[in-house]
């Protein structure tokens, strides 16, 4: 029997994001389940550039960050400024790169290096613009 609702190693941030959240009334953050993947997930990609299209709160970055080595790094953007500085203030850290923009024009105006992985949490990049945001990954590797 499967037990996926027993989760060891939240991330030391997360309760303190949660209760931001929770204040701000934002509804549309990951699970705990989808946290603990991306954990998995981005463990896997040692040196890895990840990129994450919608911050929100920074929930889901917080299992992104617990995942990645030393020599990883990830970009994370949103539009949301209340939002984005939840994220920034409970999650500073020298291997996150905070972006707070349009994530529309971000995916059309990007000629950066491409990325490991891309969690697309977004409007832009899980509905929208899916083939730009696909075209930013590096050959063989997976967007979630």
């Amino acid at each position: 029997m499967m037990q996926d609702q027993v989760f060891n190693n939240i991330p030391a941030q997360y309760e303190g994001i949660l209760a931001a959240t929770r204040k701000l009334s934002f509804d549309m953050a990951s699970d705990l389940q989808t946290g603990a993947l991306l954990r998995t997930l981005v463990a896997a990609k040692p040196a890895a550039t990840i990129l994450e299209l919608g911050t929100g709160s920074g929930l889901s970055t917080s299992w992104i960050l617990q995942g990645m080595d030393e020599r990883s790094h990830l970009t994370t953007i949103d539009n949301n400024a209340l939002l984005h500085e939840v994220a920034r203030q409970n999650l500073s850290d020298r291997r996150i790169n905070f972006v707070l923009t349009n994530g529309y024009q971000w995916l059309k105006a990007y000629k950066g290096e491409s990325f490991d992985f891309i969690f697309a949490d977004a409007m832009p990049g899980k509905y929208d613009l899916f083939e730009e945001a696909f075209s930013l990954l590096k050959n063989g590797e997976f967007i979630l």
